[in-house]
């Protein structure tokens, strides 16, 4: 019998068994690729963990916590984020939970290649705060937050005499 020749049902289950298999294959090569980043300008840096875009979008890094505004370092947190970003063209890694409860944005931002939350901790401006589902890098943060503290590197860890 001939492919053509086949039933309908036959003929059914082998359309369905090509999807199938052509679903599988353009899965595997997408597997590993780095995942689609937005780029993004940044217009002003509202902490050390908040900016807002040029679109008026309010965004949170995601993994760390920086300062609040009545906490020590909280000035130097926000100023070392805007020397980094502000003003400056950014590619946003979105996370798995694209927005906060208060409606921000939630993504790893990168400029020139280095990720501001990672930055923000490896200098001491922020700790590494992992929040399921947006758990990519907790580890990358974690180990900076313990060498950073180790080494009594930035303003959260710094020895005052």
């Amino acid at each position: 019998m001939r492919y053509w020749e086949l039933r309908p049902v036959s003929a059914l289950v082998l359309a369905f068994l090509g999807l199938v298999v052509l679903s599988v294959v353009l899965f595997l090569q997408g597997a590993g690729k780095e995942p689609a980043r937005e780029t993004h300008f940044v217009q002003r840096v509202v902490d050390g963990d908040t900016i807002v875009l040029a679109d008026g979008s309010r965004l949170r890094l995601i993994g760390i916590d920086s300062p609040e505004k009545d906490q020590n370092c909280f000035v130097e947190a926000r100023e070392f984020l805007h020397f980094l970003v502000s003003g400056k063209a950014v590619e946003l890694e979105l996370g798995l939970e694209k927005r906060d409860k208060y409606g921000r944005l939630l993504a790893y931002v990168f400029v020139e290649g280095e990720m501001a939350n990672l930055a923000a901790v490896s200098k001491g401006f922020a700790v590494a705060y992992p929040f399921e589902p947006n758990t990519k890098y907790a580890t990358e943060f974690s180990v900076a937050e313990q060498s950073v503290r180790e080494k009594g590197i930035g303003c959260l860890w710094e020895q005052k005499n």
